[in-house]
């Protein structure tokens, strides 16, 4: 239910922890750290950093960027449960770690963004979102700079374009 990460959040936030990322729940395989969490009104949303210094960590980012896996699933430990009928409400969690998982048991915890790691990779998104070879590649290079903050202002109908795009890939993944 709304608010049951609330604890978790708040005792990771006062002893300078979080959650594990692990690859598919598997303890002896973290692929990254998670950087920030909150709960929102969709539901618990994260910020991590997959560790690219790592086989399993370039693993993931290479499935993650080819959009061969996007799910999520938490591990967690039940504080406060309540019977609902055939099904037991989670009013409050102890969260213990946050899995890329290719099938996630709520089909709807998904990953909606994962950083590039160059302009290349801008280029390649962008072209295989529809935009022509030539247009890519301009925005590629001079969106990039301004992305990476490498100028002094970005410009603010580069970050128009570079929003309608992200929302365009989202609305074609289905998300």
């Amino acid at each position: 239910v709304a608010g049951a990460f609330g604890a978790s959040i708040r005792k990771h936030g006062s002893e300078g922890t979080m959650p594990a990322m692990l690859w598919q729940h598997r303890m002896a395989e973290p692929v990254g750290r998670w950087l920030a969490m909150q709960e929102d009104g969709v539901g618990l949303r994260m910020v991590g950093q997959i560790n690219l210094n790592t086989t399993r960590g370039r693993d993931a980012y290479e499935h993650l960027k080819a959009d061969d896996i996007s799910g999520l699933s938490i591990g967690y430990r039940e504080i406060k449960t309540r019977p609902n009928g055939q099904v037991v409400d989670l009013l409050e969690l102890d969260l213990m770690e946050v899995s890329i998982v290719s099938m996630p048991a709520n089909p709807r915890a998904r990953i909606t963004g994962v950083k590039a790691e160059s302009s290349a990779d801008v280029e390649r998104i962008l072209r295989e979102g529809g935009l022509p070879r030539a247009f890519a590649a301009k925005f590629a290079k001079a969106g990039w700079a301004a992305l990476a903050g490498e100028t002094a202002e970005p410009d603010p109908q580069l970050n128009e374009l570079f929003t309608a795009v992200k929302a365009a890939r989202l609305e074609i993944k289905g998300l």
